[in-house]
Parts: structure tokens; C-alpha cells; sequence
């Protein structure tokens, strides 16, 4: 890595209490569990734990500097070994530090964010844009304040082109991502209700989401998802370029002629001044539409349409999302790995196209963070539902009482609320068959990944228990 310890010293406004400054680290490490030696420590305070106590612990791992808080200066002892960067605050530190080392790179960065299909959309950029550039993507959940800081300090000098996700909870913090990572091109999913507790309402969405453009300016692309309404509104405001994606005439890039078969998608895919037949490992028009925003994104750096048509192809996307998994005699969805409103509704749109004619249901857990209109937006989940034609419900949890309660009120007779694995599971047993597709699907806190492992053994419906 080039960038000297004294080089960090500048970028976080620090001051060199002990050790050296010429020596770059290899990397940068929040957890001694995971540090190499080599590594540059960034100690947290976390709900529950100050990193700063495991400082010795970095060091006997060979880490070879540390930040250190100015409000821990007074029980500073030196580590006889390393250096010791001082600084107001080490979160702060490390983002600065990224924002500083990130200006040395001359090269296309594209951020991803929405309110759901982000990840398995970088996942598919990344796999097109991989055909071509030597690049880096985000890994795992390293899209928020911490992680995207973390992913920006291992690019490196033979590094073209970099995918990077951003999350976000509140307001802000999409800005903030933004000014670190400088990004030339920002693709936006959708827009839909998550993390509605902390900015309030669909129009918060939008303000929040919108950051990404409105730090970008009109240096930058905006690549939009043109089926949605909000969406095709912010691209008008937008000072810079805007490439819109979908299925409708007129887009430069869309979908059509939109075929699932099993656990793939056919499509053809138009492109400006070409059109050609794509084949998707998964399935559901809503992973067209994530494969059409990387496309775009190919397409707007120079891949010809057969390197975008191989990149897709050839996809992988990140665990727990829409999976297909035989179990028991039925094909498993597992789209454990988040939810809310918006994507547990494409989710079971993407059922009930899979299944369709045989039987089919679902297994929905708790949607966190909807604030005020938690109970409402999972009535409504339970209405649309009832409303796709499921055979069955199970819920699980609290707030997904008022699921099950959206989806009788709709009419849908096979519904389960549950408040405990064990009890869905049970439901289960009781509900499906051999035959059935299941989706189960809820937010990260539910675990919902254990209600899959769990499956096994033979079920059989017993419709007098419905």
C-alpha cells in the first residue's frame, strides 16, 4: 500500500505520538480477530466495546500503527513497538484517510445504492465490468460508514475501475459516502420503504437516495431505473447526464420478450444499435431490471454488447438472495438475507412467476425499521399475498402479526402467525408438500437463513389443519 504513516498523520489532522512515520501499512483493520500483520488498527467504539482496549492485542498481531482517540491520551501507554496516530475521533480518521488516499486513483468509480437490489446489482456490474478492468467491488455489507471507508484503502495502483455499494440509514449519510468515494457514475435501483424510522416517509427516501446525485453534479452519469416513477422524476432534476433503464420503448437500455423457465431468465437485451438474447442464472423481472442497470453502466464504459452479454451471464450473486434450493422435495427461495416492503413484494412476485401453476408459499418474517407505519406496511405484504393466488402463509414474529392479519383480510384462508421458529417450522409441517415452491424471506435480525436450514424431512399437507 503507498501511503506512509505520516501520510495518515496528514489526511486524519493528526498528531504522531509514537513510533515512526515512514513505514505504509498493508492494510487497514477494525478487528484484531481478523488484523494481518502489517495492518494499520482503526479502533471503534461499538455499543457494547471501545476498541481501544484491544490496542496491545493489535500490536502482539503485528500491527503496525494504531489511531488513538484524544480523549484516551491521558491512559496512553507506550506500546514499544509502532506508531500511535492521535485524532479527535478514529472513525472520522479513517474516512478521512480513505477520502485522501482515494484522490491518488484516476479511474471510473460506480456507486450503487436503492432501497433494494443493490447488492445483486453490483454484483452484476462488477461481473461485466470484470470482463474488461482489473477492478475491486464491495465485499459483504462494507457499504456504510465504516465498511465503504474500509474498501476504498485496498485499491491499489493496478486497479481500472471499482463497484462500490452505499448504504444508508438516515439522512446524510449517502453525501458523506459519496465525498469519500467520488464516484463518475451513480445507479440508483429504486426507490421504496426502508429505513422509513429514520427519515419518515417515501419523500425521505428520495431526499436521502438523491444525495448520491446531488454530490456527484454534473460531472457525473446518473443510471436510473426507469420503472419507477420517483426515480424518472429525480433524473429530471439532475444536473448531469442521465441514462434511464427498463422495459419501456424509447429506453436505450431495456429488456423484452421477458421468459422464465426454472431457475433462469431469457430476455432480449437492446442496447444502442444492438439487440441480443441474454440467459440468466436467476430469475424474476426485477433481476432483469438489476441486469439491465449493469448494461447500462457497460455500455456507458465502452464494453461491446457481447462483453456485456457474457458478463451477465455469467453473474454470481451474493448469498441469501433469491437462491433456489431443492429441500425436502420443494424448490427453496432463500431471499434470507434482508427485507422490506418493496423487496419482499418483488420477492413474492418472483414466486408466484417461478411457481407458476403449482402450489406455492411463503415463509415472511419481521421488516425492521418502518418506523410509525410498521404495522400498516406489513398488512398491506399480507394483502399483496392474498392477492398473488399463495396456497399458504407463514409469519414470524411480532410486527409480522399484522401480515397474517392482511393476508386473511384479503381472503387468503392457509394462514399461520407464528412468534417462534420452532412454531413455524411446525406450521410448515403442517402446510407443504413435496412439489411446493416456499419463499422465505425477512429482515437480517429474523435469522430467517435458519429457517431454511431447518427444512428437511417429508411434509405433508393436511388440509384439515388449515
Amino acid at each position: 500500500m503507498d501511503l506512509s504513516i505520516q501520510e495518515i498523520v496528514t489526511a486524519a489532522s493528526g498528531c504522531l505520538l509514537a513510533g515512526r512515520g515512514e513505514e505504509c501499512p498493508r492494510d487497514f483493520s477494525i478487528d484484531t480477530r481478523t488484523l494481518k500483520r502489517g495492518d494499520f488498527f482503526v479502533p471503534l467504539k461499538g455499543e457494547n466495546t471501545d476498541g481501544h482496549q484491544f490496542i496491545p492485542a493489535a500490536f502482539n498481531g503485528g500491527a503496525v500503527g494504531t489511531f488513538m482517540a484524544s480523549a484516551r491520551k491521558n491512559n496512553f501507554t507506550p506500546p514499544g513497538r509502532g506508531a500511535v496516530v492521535q485524532v479527535e475521533d478514529p472513525l472520522k480518521a479513517l474516512q478521512d484517510t480513505a477520502a485522501y488516499y482515494r484522490r491518488r486513483f484516476s479511474l471510473p468509480v460506480v456507486a450503487v445504492t436503492g432501497s433494494a437490489g443493490k447488492t445483486t446489482t453490483k454484483d452484476f456490474i462488477a461481473s461485466v465490468l470484470g470482463g474488461k478492468f482489473n477492478l475491486i467491488k464491495t465485499e459483504g455489507n462494507l457499504n456504510n460508514e465504516i465498511g465503504l471507508p474500509l474498501m476504498l484503502l485496498r485499491l491499489r495502483h493496478n486497479h481500472e475501475a471499482a463497484v462500490l455499494e452505499m448504504g444508508m440509514s438516515g439522512f446524510g449519510e449517502i453525501a458523506a459516502l459519496t465525498r469519500m468515494a467520488g464516484p463518475s457514475v451513480g445507479v440508483i435501483t429504486n426507490i421504496g420503504e426502508a429505513h422509513l424510522e429514520m427519515v419518515g416517509s417515501l419523500e425521505g427516501v428520495v431526499k436521502a437516495k438523491g444525495e448520491l446525485l446531488d454530490e456527484m453534479g454534473s460531472g457525473g452519469t446518473a443510471v436510473l431505473n426507469g420503472e419507477d416513477p420517483r426515480l424518472l422524476d429525480m433524473g429530471k432534476g439532475f444536473a448531469g447526464e442521465t441514462i434511464y433503464y427498463g422495459f419501456r420503448e424509447g429506453y436505450p437500455v431495456r429488456g423484452e420478450n421477458l421468459r422464465t423457465l426454472g431457475g433462469r431468465t431469457e430476455f432480449d437485451l437492446v442496447l444502442p444499435g444492438a439487440m441480443l438474447g441474454v440467459t440468466l442464472p436467476q430469475w424474476g423481472s426485477h433481476t432483469v431490471l438489476n441486469a439491465l442497470a449493469a448494461a447500462a453502466v457497460g455500455h456507458l464504459l465502452g464494453l461491446a454488447p457481447a462483453e456485456i452479454k457474457e458478463g451477465l451471464e455469467r453473474a454470481e450473486v451474493t448469498s441469501g438472495r433469491l437462491q433456489l434450493e431443492e429441500r425436502a422435495g420443494m424448490t427453496v427461495i432463500n431471499d434470507t438475507y434482508n427485507a422490506n416492503p418493496t423487496s419482499v413484494r418483488a420477492s413474492l412476485k418472483a414466486l408466484a412467476d417461478a411457481a407458476g401453476k403449482s402450489p406455492k408459499g411463503a415463509v415472511l418474517g419481521d421488516m425492521f425499521e418502518l418506523g410509525e407505519g410498521a404495522p400498516s406496511s406489513h398488512e398491506e405484504v399480507g394483502r399483496f399475498a392474498a392477492a398473488l393466488g399463495l396456497d399458504y402463509l407463514i409469519t414470524l414474529g411480532g410486527l409480522s402479526l399484522n401480515t397474517a392479519r392482511g393476508a386473511r383480510l384479503a381472503g387468503m384462508g392457509r394462514v399461520k402467525a407464528c412468534l417462534d421458529r420452532e412454531e413455524a417450522l411446525t406450521a410448515l409441517g403442517d402446510f407443504a408438500s413435496p412439489g411446493d415452491f416456499l419463499l422465505v424471506k425477512g429482515s437480517r435480525g429474523m435469522q430467517m437463513e435458519r429457517i431454511v436450514t431447518a427444512i428437511g424431512g417429508d411434509f405433508s399437507r393436511e388440509d384439515e389443519k388449515a
